[in-house]
């Protein structure tokens, strides 16, 4: 389940990132002790707080068995709604700006994460102070700033709720809905000579339209193809002068006279 909240920058971020703290971060939180070591209704549970650039979720994530994913889900939403009516308290405050604290220190240990921090900074806020601003942010909260910053966001309007279950888990819920399946395509030609297909899905409520044009070889007309004159024409190169064959004449080697005897 999640809710829609603001963006990064938006004043009411450091408060909505220490209520995810205390409601899901550890196994001391609310919803991490009541719902799975209390209850039993749960394997696993936490909350989150995502804040990029653009506005993020505010959300509570649990595996649970399929039997009681409904009693899960009932429980977190109603301690929620403690939150939202009674508040947390100073010890949960506390507890949660320390959490912040020495997570966000602890990033900072390596000069990669120092340059990450900068860098991020810079992107998602053009603030490269922006963790510094935000820090100082977090130790001026109040208890009455948690609880304000729950009841205007983790609203039933503004939530949405979605669940992955196992395959045929829901069988019994799904035989008493009537299946709503797309109707018969309806075909028109129009008066320039268009073919319009129409097909009605109420399954979704939008309107979907494309439209496909002949073209590449289905789209060529048969006709022969007439051969071009060709261009080019043989000519004589300026450079070339007629060779003739001359005989060569090979004189015969000189023999060398020996002196005549006296």
């Amino acid at each position: 389940m999640a809710w829609h909240i603001p963006e990064l920058t938006n004043p009411d971020v450091p408060a909505l990132d220490l209520l995810s703290t205390i409601l899901g971060d550890g196994r001391s939180s609310r919803l991490y002790r009541r719902v799975r070591e209390e209850a039993g209704l749960a394997f696993g549970i936490s909350a989150f707080s995502y804040t990029p650039g653009d506005p993020g979720l505010f959300g509570i994530d649990a595996t649970v068995d399929p039997k009681k994913h409904e009693a899960a889900e009932e429980l977190a939403l109603r301690i929620v709604d403690e939150v939202k009516h009674a508040g947390v308290t100073a010890e949960e405050l506390a507890k949660a700006k320390k959490i912040t604290l020495s997570h966000h220190l602890g990033s900072l240990t390596t000069m990669r994460g120092q340059a990450s921090d900068i860098g991020s900074n810079w992107l998602l806020t053009r603030n490269l102070n922006f963790s510094r601003d935000y820090l100082d942010a977090v130790q001026k909260l109040t208890l009455e700033d948690i609880k304000r910053v729950a009841a205007t966001y983790l609203t039933e309007n503004n939530l949405t709720v979605v669940s992955l279950n196992p395959k045929g888990s829901l069988a019994g819920k799904a035989e008493g809905a009537k299946a709503v399946a797309a109707g018969e395509i309806q075909k028109f030609e129009l008066s320039n000579g268009l073919r319009l297909l129409v097909r009605e899905d109420p399954r979704l409520p939008i309107v979907a339209m494309g439209a496909v044009f002949r073209g590449g070889l289905l789209a060529e007309r048969k006709e022969p193809r007439r051969a071009q004159p060709s261009k080019s024409r043989t000519r004589s190169k300026p450079w070339a002068v007629p060779f003739r064959a001359t005989p060569v004449t090979t004189a015969s080697p000189c023999r060398s006279m020996s002196p005549s005897r006296t």
